[in-house]
């Protein structure tokens, strides 16, 4: 969740650091395109048209399955710089 280059040792090897996403999906949360909240619902950049959603399969009522505790300091995080850049 939290890229390797800003996390210090023991939040690389925390399992609560990691989220598996789908190739699109992993490439728009990596560019802070996407974020997700504490109750895993999908947050979308404004910069993302409605025409390139529909062509990624992105829909705004997309959800995590499952969000674990020791997930949210780090969706918490993801979502600071996605608000930065947003």
């Amino acid at each position: 969740i939290v890229p390797w280059s800003k996390s210090n040792e023991d939040e690389r090897l925390d399992v609560g650091n990691g989220i598996l996403l789908s190739p699109n999906l992993d490439s728009l949360f990596d560019r802070h395109l996407i974020s997700f909240r504490d109750n895993g619902d999908i947050i979308i950049s404004k910069s993302i048209n409605d025409k390139d959603l529909e062509l990624l399969g992105i829909r705004i009522d997309m959800k995590l399955r499952m969000v674990f505790d020791d997930m949210k300091p780090y969706l918490s995080r993801h979502r600071e710089v996605f608000n930065e850049k947003n």
